[in-house]
């Protein structure tokens, strides 16, 4: 239980900022853009903090008990987010670029030759 702290105070530290800000441009709710943004600051967190982790644990001679394994799951489920987020950010554009690539191809046909 205390091992999950420090991963929760970056998650509530992250999620307030980007309340707050959503909050100052008058958006609603997060589009595609917005979240994805704010899983790559939290898995670059998570990332950092996994990284100090391990060199605490190196400092203390590689120990297996200072091992935060609170902190890797943490990291482990932001990176999957955001594998998740950035696959549907991939379609998106894919189906943007096909449609404006129909909608040419279609004024391309219908102008006289």
């Amino acid at each position: 239980m205390a091992a999950a702290i420090s991963p929760a105070i970056a998650e509530i530290i992250l999620r307030a900022y980007h309340g707050v800000r959503a909050l100052a441009d008058g958006s609603g709710q997060p589009g595609l853009p917005e979240s994805l943004k704010r899983e790559q600051m939290l898995a670059l967190t998570h990332g950092l903090l996994a990284a100090a982790n391990v060199l605490k644990t190196a400092l203390y001679g590689w120990n297996p008990m200072a091992i935060n394994l609170a902190r890797f799951q943490a990291l482990t489920m932001r990176l999957l987010s955001l594998a998740k987020l950035a696959a549907e950010r991939d379609r998106q554009l894919r189906r943007e670029l096909d449609d404006g690539w129909e909608r040419l191809v279609s004024k391309a046909r219908a102008l006289p030759r």
